[in-house]
């Protein structure tokens, strides 16, 4: 089914990121929670990175974690 293979385009956007150095905005996050600090990235933000971390996680245990760096 279609919505299954969403896991398979994250380490794609990673390295999409990594490449031009710039991080998308959080999807369905708009505003701070209260006592957090923690503020959401609401807009396309240019970032200076090295290195960039994409998780997938399954069903029945089946994660995993990649680790992306800049040559």
């Amino acid at each position: 089914m279609p919505w299954q293979r969403q896991e398979d385009w994250r380490p794609f956007f990673s390295i999409l990121s990594l490449q031009h150095q710039a991080i998308p905005a959080s999807l369905n996050f708009g505003k701070p929670i209260a006592g957090l600090d923690l503020i959401p990235n609401t807009a396309f933000k240019a970032l200076s990175m090295d290195h960039v971390l994409s998780n997938s996680f399954g069903f029945g245990g089946n994660c995993s974690s990649l680790i992306f760096s800049r040559s």
